[in-house]
């Protein structure tokens, strides 16, 4: 009877629990604003529980509730929360009003889903096709800088700054950084290049960090209004309006700060360096309300590297019948590329930064709206480099790749028409250069940018907008490099070897390279450069909406930008003489202790070369009392014009070769119509316009001398040179077409059609020569020293003229996109695009190897006596030839709300992109490659977010890539250089401990993928490798 009851009882129970899941009540319904727009995302929460869900891009929401009758709780950033009750209801449509009162903050809370949901929303309303990263996902975890934040976004690539002279920078659909504009605000700031001295053109992203920015938009495609037509696209970073962020409801004020570790190391020798940040703003009330965030990092980065440098053509004779003499019809090898030199180091840098953006926004009428922004970014980079250099390209007639040497059959190898593999064992003279050197420097980059933007609605049809701004550079480098050199002639030549046929370059040294008493001082050299720019800026727009359907835009916008770099150098001996055996004997006592190795295992050790002597580079500068605080004096007095300095005896010298400035002022103006219509019944909105754009450059530059030995690895500076001013002007007029036809609600299709222009390499412009021979005091010359070169005309050695082309056409492109963009009810999306540029007047250097001297009379400037059978390698860049770039991309992005219970805070975001370039006639060996160009991409991002818990994986591939271009007849050091692919892996954690105080962890380059680079587009053809290791981090965040 008791199991008969049992069963009774359990299928009574059973039953009950079907009949209520059956009736549990649903609800759906649409949430919009009092204009009936829906708002996506809005949350929807059964009051007195945890169950809840949010609305799709339509305002569409479903909910099933945990009790009947249950009253929901509606809530949306910006907007008044409402509760209703669900009595008796199916179906509950809720209108919400906007609220300044009830806004919550956004900048500092919401979570990843809401952040897809607004940047997909952004991307849906944009007239033109564009990627958002919107204020939750650029500020939620730990990224390192802006290009952490860009990593992830679809056809975005990053080069990273790996070799510590350049910067972090991006590409966008495959075209590279140099064609890529980057805007704060939609204002241009300066860039410092590469040391200040090159490629300002190419923005350094790494002096960005995320906590002063507040969203960016990438805009993949154009049109006349704005005010970057780059052929790469754009770039624009937002910072805080306060009048915009959100409040706490009852606070006119909100408040962060962050503290956070980073450590960039292997995880056994994590070491957390600090980084502290904060969040400050308020509003006196609904007219008038200032912001400021502020982040102060200080860092620390270990690196080793190693890399092929100064690539010469070699003719190689081979000992066919290893008898030890090079006879008639035995093999030669012409014109076999390799480096003339190998330069390994160990680096230490550091990286202080303070940087802050600032805003005060006022609008005392309806009508009008002033905005006052200013940020600063303040970077000093410190990087200690000890290297191991060895020159294989000694002249003489002892030098290994001298022109009388043959070698043995199993000594070389060569893969195609590069040196693969030599062994000085099996040459018949095997002498090379061994150097340690320790370089130091300091590079000190600071930029302000100030605007003021003034809006005036003067009725609901006509709009003027008014923009000042200024912006500024002050970089400033200071290098020292002490250079002390494997004394005498006695040790183990034979067992010098080079083997690049693997990951990693394999050595081969002699002991003594370990032994103190074999290295003998050479010289110490100092180098500045300094560089200051401004830019001003002016620009109006003007928009008049002629009905519901039409709108009119004008515009125009004024900017001039003016930059000098100037630099100056000296050597040791030149002020001091040559160093006393006194002192050759203390430097010898300096590197005799234990401790002045470099640690051991370089490259993770097994390549032959774990470790060598510490140099200590400040010690030694005490050797020549004075050296250290030499800093050219009125060279870096800028208001002093360039052509009226004069250098100081004793001081740095003035380097008129390396020094140069311009003036670019550019005046543009736009025409642009939007318009509403139907195609076939299909409602379609479009534009299109055209920019005209007048640019005026001035361009001022030397023609000047600077003579190295490449014995004593030392330069110097001839003081004649020659001034040059020139100045040029042209317009180019850039029409543009966008049409988005909408085909459904939830299907969008757009073309685009639009002309773009890029400015070429201020430096390419200059009206200048740069003219470098052989210094007269150099061994070379001397016929008792073993370095001496009879014949210069058949060594290695090289004289170079690079000169500028102040008649260079500007890059242009007809670039054409069609995307479509398939929105799914819960906000996720797939997008596709296939794109096409017809690039025009591509600029590269047009080199013609060996060539005699051209003389006084082309150039100017006589070379000394004795060096009349120099020959000279002579470059300049033109416009060489066209190209064309295509491809296409597709990216998913959705999030799994339709799964149950914990599930459905699951998501994901994938993007892919193909691109395919090749130019009209070969570039250097360069055929299949634009500059910047993965052909393959792939970046994706999967996240969990609920109960308070945020969990982020991130993945970013790009296949190889032209990262240099050679030059037309070039096959030496403009050759072209690719960079292996790499798969940067990244975790985030983050936990809302309480209300107002959230932990995070994290970790980017999860696998410590290094870069590897290459010539010839084979990866066998090894040049470079720079090590990275991960880097983990751990936060915390305090808001009020």
């Amino acid at each position: 009877m008791k199991k008969i009851n049992s069963k009774s009882l359990l299928f009574l129970m059973l039953l009950q629990c079907f009949f209520s899941l059956a009736q549990a009540q649903v609800i759906t319904g649409k949430i919009t604003d009092v204009d009936n727009l829906p708002l996506p995302g809005a949350s929807i929460i059964e009051k007195g529980t945890k169950n809840g869900a949010m609305s799709t891009m339509d305002g569409d929401y479903t909910i099933k509730l945990k009790n009947p009758d249950a009253i929901l709780v509606f809530h949306y950033i910006g907007f008044k929360t409402v509760e209703y009750s669900t009595a008796g209801k199916t179906v509950l449509n809720v209108q919400m009003k906007a609220d300044s009162e009830a806004l919550d903050e956004v900048v500092l809370t919401v979570g990843i889903r809401s952040s897809q949901l607004n940047a997909v929303r952004e991307k849906r309303e944009a007239t033109t096709v564009i990627e958002a990263i919107t204020p939750e996902d650029i500020g939620s975890f730990s990224d390192g800088n802006v290009t952490d934040a860009l990593q992830r976004v679809a056809g975005v690539q990053i080069e990273r700054n790996d070799d510590g002279v350049s910067g972090d920078r991006v590409s966008i659909r495959g075209i590279g950084p140099q064609f890529v504009k980057i805007t704060m605000n939609g204002r241009t700031p300066i860039s410092a290049g590469n040391e200040g001295k090159s490629d300002f053109r190419k923005f350094n992203l790494n002096v960005i960090p995320t906590e002063i920015i507040n969203g960016a938009r990438i805009h993949k495609t154009t049109q006349a209004k704005e005010i970057a037509t780059d052929i790469g696209g754009t770039v624009d970073f937002q910072t805080l309006r306060p009048l915009d962020a959100r409040y706490k409801r009852g606070k006119n004020y909100f408040a962060s700060v962050n503290l956070r570790g980073d450590s960039d190391s292997e995880f056994e020798d994590i070491d957390f360096d600090t980084r502290i940040s904060g969040v400050f703003g308020g509003k006196i009330n609904d007219k008038l309300g200032a912001a400021v965030s502020i982040v102060h990092t200080d860092d620390n980065r270990y690196r080793d590297e190693s890399g092929m440098r100064g690539y010469r053509n070699v003719d190689f004779y081979e000992d066919t019948n290893s008898n030890g003499v090079f006879e008639d019809g035995e093999n030669v090898y012409e014109g076999i590329l390799i480096p003339a030199t190998i330069n390994n180091a160990v680096r230490k840098d550091n990286r202080k930064q303070l940087a802050l953006s600032a805003a005060i926004q006022y609008k005392p009428t309806a009508k009008l709206e002033f905005l006052l922004d200013y940020t600063l970014t303040k970077l000093e980079a410190f990087s200690d480099r000890q290297q191991f250099q060895t020159s294989l390209s000694t002249g003489g007639d002892n030098g290994l790749l001298g022109v009388n040497n043959f070698f043995t059959p199993e000594s070389l190898v060569f893969n195609g028409n590069n040196l693969a593999y030599i062994d000085a064992a099996g040459a018949d003279v095997s002498r090379v250069n061994i150097q340690n050197k320790n370089q130091f420097y300091t590079n000190n980059t600071t930029n302000n940018i100030l605007g003021l933007n003034t809006l005036y609605k003067e009725s609901d049809k006509l709009t003027f907008s008014f923009d000042l701004s200024y912006s500024d550079l002050d970089f400033f480098q200071d290098l020292t490099q002490i250079t002390a050199r494997l004394d005498g002639r006695d040790y183990d030549n034979s067992a010098i070897s080079l083997d690049l046929r693997g990951e990693l370059p394999q050595f081969g040294l002699p002991d003594e390279i370990l032994d103190p008493t074999a290295f003998g001082l050479r010289s110490a050299a100092k180098r500045h450069i300094r560089t200051n720019g401004y830019n001003y800026a002016s620009r109006l727009d003007v928009e008049y909406e002629l009905n519901k359907k039409v709108k009119f835009s004008l515009g125009a916008r004024s900017a001039i930008t003016d930059f000098e770099a100037r630099e100056a150098q000296a050597n040791a001996d030149d002020i001091y003489g040559d160093y006393t055996d006194e002192q050759l004997q203390q430097f010898v006592d300096l590197i005799s202790y234990d401790n002045y190795y470099i640690p051991g295992d370089f490259l993770g050790g097994g390549t032959g070369l774990d470790q060598w002597i510490n140099i200590p580079g400040n010690a030694v500068l005490d050797l020549t009392p004075g050296f250290n605080s030499l800093n050219g004096g009125s060279i870096f007095d800028f208001d002093k014009p360039i052509d009226q300095l004069v250098s100081q005896e004793g001081d740095l010298q003035f380097n008129p070769a390396k020094s140069y400035g311009a003036i670019e002022k550019t005046f543009s103006t736009y025409a642009q119509v939007d318009a509403r219509t139907t195609v076939f019944n299909i409602p379609v909105v479009l534009n299109f316009g055209v920019r005209a754009i007048n640019t005026i450059n001035e361009s001022r530059g030397f023609t000047g001398v600077e003579i190295v030995d490449p014995i004593a690895e030392t330069s110097g500076v001839v003081s004649d040179a020659i001034y040059h001013e020139v100045e040029n002007s042209r317009w180019d007029v850039l029409p543009s077409f966008n049409a988005n036809f909408k085909i459904k609600r939830n299907f969008n299709l757009r073309f685009s059609a639009a002309k773009g222009a890029s400015r070429p390499k201020y430096r390419d412009m200059m009206p200048s020569n740069e003219v470098e021979y052989l210094d007269p005091t150099s061994e070379i010359f001397n016929p008792s020293s073993p370095d001496y070169e009879p014949n210069l005309g058949t060594s290695l050695y090289r004289g170079t003229i690079k000169s500028g082309n102040p008649k260079l056409e500007p890059y242009s492109a007809w670039m054409y996109d069609t995307t479509f963009e398939l929105y799914s009810r819960n906000g996720g999306a797939i997008i596709g695009s296939i794109f096409y540029k017809d690039i025009r007047n591509y600029i590269g250097r047009q080199t013609l190897n060996d060539q005699a001297y051209p003389g006084i009379e082309a150039l100017g400037i006589a070379i000394p006596a004795g060096q009349e059978d120099l020959l000279f390698d002579i470059s300049t860049p033109i416009n060489i030839t066209n190209a064309q770039l295509y491809g296409f991309e597709i990216g998913f992005n959705h999030h799994f709300t339709f799964l149950p219970g914990f599930a459905s805070g699951f998501g994901l975001r994938a993007n892919y992109s193909f691109v395919e370039s090749n130019f009209d006639g070969a570039v250097g060996d360069a055929t299949n490659g634009f500059p910047g160009t993965s052909k393959h991409n792939f970046n994706t991002v999967m996240y969990y977010e609920k109960y308070g818990f945020s969990f982020r994986f991130t993945a970013a591939y790009r296949s190889n890539y032209l990262s240099n271009l050679g030059g037309i007849g070039s096959t030496r050091a403009d050759e072209a250089h690719y960079t292996e692919g790499t798969t940067l892996l990244g975790i985030n954690l983050k936990y809302k401990i309480t209300r107002k105080i959230q932990a995070s962890a994290g970790v980017s380059n999860l696998t410590g993928e290094d870069t590897r680079r290459y010539i010839g587009d084979d990866t066998q053809n090894f040049t470079s490798y720079f090590g990275r290791t991960p880097t983990w981090k751990v936060g915390l965040r305090y808001r009020l």
